[in-house]
């Protein structure tokens, strides 16, 4: 398939779009989703997704960009990993991010060492499970 334009757009608008998802469809916490990864007759689920989750359906309404994928070789949904909110707020294994960026799940470690003999390598944050309890970056 070829979505290609005579010139390219250098304005964000809807006549310059190369594909629409979704049309005139609105329903609160509803999904537009691009499914990614192997499928055959009988999968229900997609390997990976990118997509759009509406949180408003007055007027034009908005929505949140979403990223999933699933965790196992099995036909099972997949979890969703990062959210983008229609605020900017960008929540890393969270659905409800609370701050610019907001991220849950990084590993404790009591120090830099530590954290490389557990395997991780420069540039990976962890936390130090202190009180307080700050997140470094592996040097």
């Amino acid at each position: 398939m070829n979505l290609a334009k005579a010139s390219a757009p250098t304005t964000i608008t809807r006549a310059n779009t190369y594909l629409q998802i979704g049309a005139s469809e609105q329903a609160l916490d509803s999904y537009r989703i691009i499914g990614l990864g192997y499928s055959d007759a009988t999968a229900v689920y997609p390997e990976t997704y990118i997509g759009m989750q509406e949180k408003s359906v007055t007027s034009w309404g908005y929505g949140d960009l979403v990223f999933g994928n699933r965790e196992s070789a099995s036909d099972v949904a997949p979890t969703e990993h990062m959210r983008i909110q229609y605020n900017g707020n960008v929540g890393i294994g969270t659905t409800n991010p609370k701050s610019a960026l907001h991220v849950v799940g990084l590993p404790v470690y009591a120090n830099n060492a530590a954290a490389v003999a557990g395997g991780l390598t420069a540039g990976a944050f962890y936390r130090t499970g202190g009180d307080p309890d700050p997140v470094c970056v592996v040097h």
